[in-house]
């Protein structure tokens, strides 16, 4: 029966990792990160939910919760400091370092640091 499982499991992630529109595709300590591409959107996926999505081209968010997030740089004196925990893509770091303020971000999975980096900066 486990055996079976571990086949189902190797077997739908091997295909895919061939899907259109995927970028990159990396294990970590924690979880499976994919970045993917589609209908003008990338995506950073953290064990299958979405965690970031921007607009391809410019990076503008398009989850809502960056945006709501916004609403705290109305609430204290610009520029100011703020302390994120979790990174995801850092659609938030970037949009709250655009109004100037100080960002220190605390995120557990290095890899998903690098995957920021590499796909979302």
């Amino acid at each position: 029966m486990a055996l079976a499982a571990l086949a189902g499991w190797l077997s739908a992630r091997t295909a895919y990792a061939s899907a259109p529109g995927l970028v990159h595709v990396e294990d970590s300590a924690y979880a499976e990160l994919r970045v993917l591409d589609r209908a003008g959107r990338r995506s950073l996926l953290i064990d299958g939910g979405i965690h970031t999505q921007v607009d391809s081209l410019n990076r503008a968010p398009w989850l809502p919760y960056v945006v709501v997030s916004e609403l705290a740089a109305e609430l204290f004196p610009a520029p100011s400091r703020i302390l994120l925990v979790g990174l995801g893509g850092g659609s938030a770091a970037i949009q709250f370092s655009r109004r100037d303020w100080e960002v220190e971000a605390v995120e557990i999975d290095s890899a998903v640091t690098g995957v920021a980096h590499r796909y979302f900066s």
